[in-house]
């Protein structure tokens, strides 16, 4: 029996505890952050789409923005 594979988006969620961060995937994600992912998916050279999108998550932890930091480096020309 094949196993079925989904496309979809996965997302990546942080556990802090005393070992330090865990990663571990999440499949759902904040229904506001939706309109980000998809306009950076769009513009993926825009730096303007980032700056949105790390305004929108100014009170999540560190640990989440240094992900879409990290995440912007790898995307953006001039690396």
């Amino acid at each position: 029996m094949p196993l079925e594979v989904s496309w979809d988006l996965i997302f990546v969620s942080f556990n802090i505890n005393h070992n330090g961060i865990n990663l571990f995937p999440r499949k759902s994600q904040e229904e506001s952050d939706l309109p980000h992912e998809e306009a950076i998916l769009r513009h993926p050279y825009q730096i303007k789409c980032w700056l949105r999108y790390l305004e929108h998550k100014s009170t999540a932890p560190k640990a989440v923005i240094n992900l879409i930091y990290e995440r912007a480096l790898k995307e953006l020309p001039g690396r």
